[in-house]
């Protein structure tokens, strides 16, 4: 773990980032960072929080996450106890009930599963054919998405297209060249915050404006209500900014 502490220090004053700026952008405590940094990952939450940490960290630098996180799997297996088999002598008890025909048994509850099985079918399929007569006769074109979500677009099944936009909203559409993290709000509500995978295109809809945080501003394409948007600054620092009809804002 220290030869992996090491190349995330490396790459970290390589790029000349302190840990508060790459904690802001990574979301990841500066602590769990410096525990990376040095090595200790007993103090992280748990091994599924540091191969996540690890992945993020070395995506955030610009460092192949493949090799860190083997390196990482390595050291977590030989770090665990061996198990030792103890032999134990097998003591005959006596018993407080009459022997079971377990045979006859297993063929009654296999009896009433199946039945259970048949009825709760018979259910659904009810339910089904009610819950299609009731629907609408014209196509949706979109997949529904539950609310605040963000609709992942199939450029494959865009025929017909989507319904215009509702009058007075502002449509985002993003794609990533390569994997980045991104963090959405349309009009103050977080309607994205995760890795955008590259060639996925995303949409967002709201009434006033968006405010995006990217990890990389020079591989991600934006428009707004089909136009494409020029960021102000296009480099590989992360970058926060507002935008909305009046244009594009640099955040602090």
């Amino acid at each position: 773990m220290e030869k992996i502490g090491q190349v995330f220090q490396t790459a970290r004053l390589k790029k000349k980032i302190s840990l508060e700026e790459a904690s802001r952008a990574t979301k990841i405590k500066a602590v769990n960072l410096q525990a990376l940094e040095e090595g200790d990952v007993a103090s992280l939450p748990s091994p599924a929080y540091a191969r996540g940490f690890i992945k993020i960290y070395a995506r955030y630098l610009d460092v192949d996450p493949a090799p860190l996180l083997k390196a990482y799997e390595v050291f977590f297996r030989s770090a665990q106890p061996e198990l030792v088999l103890v032999a134990r002598r097998r003591l005959t008890a006596v018993p407080w009930l009459p022997p079971i025909k377990w045979r006859k048994l297993l063929k009654i509850v296999a009896a009433v599963v199946l039945a259970f099985l048949a009825v709760l079918g018979g259910v659904r399929l009810f339910r089904a054919l009610r819950l299609r007569s009731s629907l609408p006769a014209f196509p949706l074109h979109e997949n529904p998405v539950a609310p605040g979500g963000a609709v992942l677009l199939d450029s494959s099944k865009l025929r017909p297209p989507p319904p215009p936009v509702a009058a007075g909203e502002l449509l985002l559409e993003a794609r990533a060249e390569e994997d980045l993290w991104l963090e959405v709000f349309a009009d103050e509500t977080l309607v994205f915050y995760s890795v955008l995978k590259a060639g996925s295109p995303v949409r967002w809809r709201a009434g006033e404006g968006f405010r995006l945080r990217v990890s990389r501003p020079d591989r991600i394409a934006l428009k707004l209500d089909g136009t494409p948007v020029k960021l102000p600054s296009a480099g590989s620092a992360p970058l926060t900014f507002t935008l909305n009809r009046r244009g594009v804002s640099l955040n602090d």
